[in-house]
């Protein structure tokens, strides 16, 4: 009587463990991305995945700046003037992106500031021309 394994003999009850290239299975122990269907492990406390290049922060104030002079009375159109140069500088210097925001909020700040100039303009002639005609 045999107590052991015989190679070639399965006893009848399938492969035995590790025989055929098969790995043995178990729940635990195996480590992460090694096949058997486990995630890959998280990264280590503390560490940041890197990130593409970072858009720069004064170029997207313009930006907001920009909109916002064109509806209230160009007075963020200001600032947005202001953060469109110093963004374009740092664009410039720094190789950071944000240069098209930098410049559509110049863009829509100078816009902005000359509509309501305009507007205050047409609005001192609309005032003349009535108190010359009241007066008149």
């Amino acid at each position: 009587m045999s107590h052991g394994y015989l190679p070639g003999d399965s006893g009848g009850h399938g492969h035995p463990p590790g025989a055929g290239g098969v790995p043995p299975v178990s729940g635990y122990g195996h480590g992460y991305g090694n096949g058997y269907g486990y995630p890959p492990p998280p990264p280590p406390y503390g560490y940041h995945q890197p990130h593409g290049p970072r858009t720069n922060g004064m170029a997207v104030a313009s930006l907001v700046l920009g909109v916002l002079g064109l509806l209230f009375c160009g007075v963020p159109g200001i600032a947005g003037v202001i953060c469109g140069h110093v963004a374009l500088n740092q664009t410039r210097r720094t190789g950071e992106q944000g240069r098209g925001l930098a410049i559509a909020g110049l863009i829509l700040s100078y816009a902005g500031a000359a509509v309501w100039i305009l507007y205050a303009i047409g609005l001192g002639l609309l005032a003349a021309l009535s108190v010359s005609h009241v007066a008149g």
